[in-house]
């Protein structure tokens, strides 16, 4: 854990990085720190509040991963807006996204995000930030009948790999199901996992429509999984 400035001095020192995992407090880095290039770098973690204008000090021209994980402190939760990172998603081929937050950004603030990632592959939304799955925002990831197949009409067009934790204060699974089916017609999404709270009971999702309704997904191609702890629910 060090504060952003320093962080940008060490990774001054480092051009060659591949990856790295950066844990974040303290205040932003001084205007006049001229940015750093990373010019082979392609996985970067962010922990704490990385939304300090430290990604305007870091050219990473290569990079195609991203984990956000702000921070919880004394019950309080830093997470930064997800708009500020959306020059970053504009600026490069990012293909996998990972939100791990016990707070949720707003619908419209991960719409805007995601619409800067027409190349993203694996969208990965942990713990509460599922919650961002309004209706609203489902109505918009779903792929509707006469858009036709033009790639630019769809949100993450390219998105083949799924996974967000889930309990029923957090979304609508059956609208979640019928907007996942939506999607398949284009051959594209292979894959979904829903991680079920380990806090929660499984009684009311086994005795309610969810299983048969994504069991149908899976008997028409998607590998798809629900899982409580280390129990497979479907």
């Amino acid at each position: 854990m060090c504060s952003a400035e320093s962080c940008v001095e060490y990774l001054r020192l480092t051009p060659n990085l591949l990856e790295c995992t950066l844990s974040l407090a303290g205040t932003p880095p001084p205007d006049y720190q001229p940015p750093v290039q990373l010019p082979q770098l392609r996985s970067i973690t962010l922990r704490g509040d990385p939304s300090q204008c430290l990604l305007d000090k870091l050219q990473m021209p290569e990079l195609r991963e991203i984990s956000i994980c702000p921070w919880e402190y004394n019950n309080f939760i830093i997470a930064p807006k997800l708009t500020a990172f959306t020059t970053l998603f504009l600026t490069c081929s990012i293909r996998i996204f990972s939100y791990t937050s016990n707070d949720f950004p707003l619908d419209s603030d991960m719409i805007q995000l995601l619409q800067a990632s027409p190349m993203l592959v694996g969208l990965h939304l942990r713990n509460r930030s599922s919650q961002c799955m309004t209706s609203s925002f489902l109505t918009q990831f779903a792929s509707h009948q006469g858009s036709g197949d033009s790639r630019a009409s769809r949100l993450v067009p390219s998105l083949h790999t799924m996974t967000v934790d889930w309990s029923p204060s957090r979304f609508d699974i059956l609208e979640f199901a019928e907007g996942i089916q939506s999607r398949m017609a284009f051959g594209v999404l292979r894959r979904v996992e829903i991680c079920h709270d380990p806090a929660e009971n499984t009684a009311e999702f086994l005795c309610s429509a969810a299983p048969s309704r994504l069991r149908q997904l899976r008997d028409i191609g998607l590998d798809i999984r629900v899982r409580h702890r280390n129990r497979e629910l479907i």
